[in-house]
């Protein structure tokens, strides 16, 4: 956490991000619940398109994010298929990473935060084996990190007063599916 705030990192910059997670996040920030957010892609393609959406750019003025590959510097080609971790692991435990890739490629995000102590939300599914699953609940439990599946916020209906209710309405029923 920066300052008291949850720190987020969205690992993935397609479509569901645009119009679903970077908004959620984005009001939360708003209202002083989140602090930095992180987004990383497989290149800067899709990170330019987020940072250069109208929509977003007109409904949350003034705020932006951190792009992983930094797109602003004119790299949109080059692939970096591990530069997630690198991310993670530069934050302190404790906050939210967002899983937002393909189906196949949760797994091994979803280990790489919970290695660095993050909790973890992801899109449906959260894994695409029980296997995967059941590892992935048993390292939870023993880091004593959330791993929620679809927890997009309606922050509207939710009173976000402090970062504890972010907390509260990350892990509560109404908010998210808590997995483990």
């Amino acid at each position: 956490m920066s300052g008291g705030k949850l720190d987020v990192t969205i690992v993935g910059g397609g479509m569901i991000t645009a119009v679903q997670i970077l908004p959620s996040i984005y009001q939360l920030q708003r209202k002083g619940i989140v602090g930095n957010i992180d987004i990383v892609a497989l290149n800067g393609a899709p990170l330019k398109a987020l940072g250069e959406n109208a929509m977003l750019c007109k409904s949350f003025p003034g705020q932006s994010f951190n792009s992983y590959p930094d797109y602003k510097k004119g790299d949109l080609a080059n692939n970096y298929p591990d530069l997630f971790k690198e991310v993670i692991k530069k934050m302190k435990p404790g906050n939210l990473v967002f899983v937002a890739m393909p189906d196949q490629l949760h797994y091994m995000v979803v280990k790489e935060a919970l290695k660095n102590n993050q909790h973890v939300c992801s899109v449906k599914p959260l894994v695409l084996k029980y296997k995967e699953a059941k590892e992935i609940e048993e390292e939870a439990r023993r880091e004593h990190v959330e791993v929620m599946r679809q927890c997009i916020i309606d922050s509207k209906t939710l009173d976000f007063s402090n970062y504890m209710q972010i907390a509260l309405a990350f892990f509560e029923k109404r908010a998210s599916h808590v997995v483990f």
